[in-house]
């Protein structure tokens, strides 16, 4: 129950960093989401991959739930370097939770 809990936060995490990263409308800060956003998607789909096996396949969908209602809410409230900021924000602490994630005994 755990390990899912886990992974489901992560997934959400790297989803908001990549759709966060897709309502980017300043170039400049757009080139500065690279590096989060390519190791969200490595990351984000090898743990998608994993949760869909293990704890079937809704739980990775319904992490993408919380993950696009906030990308798609950020932009109305937060300029474009603060997006930036929740951008690596996000990214940073789904990291913390893919090493929480990985770093668990696998299900039996």
């Amino acid at each position: 129950m755990l390990e899912q809990a886990v992974y489901t936060i992560a997934i959400a995490l790297f989803a908001f960093t990549i759709l966060a990263t897709a309502r980017m409308d300043q170039d400049l800060l757009l080139v500065a989401c690279i590096p989060p956003v390519f190791v969200a998607l490595v990351m984000g789909f090898t743990m998608a991959i994993y949760a869909g096996d293990t704890f079937g396949l809704a739980l990775p969908f319904l992490a993408l739930l919380p993950a696009a209602v906030g990308a798609w809410q950020l932009p109305k409230y937060y300029a474009g370097r603060d997006r930036l900021i929740a951008i690596y924000l996000a990214w940073v602490v789904g990291m913390a939770f893919a090493l929480i994630g990985i770093g668990m005994p696998d299900a039996a």
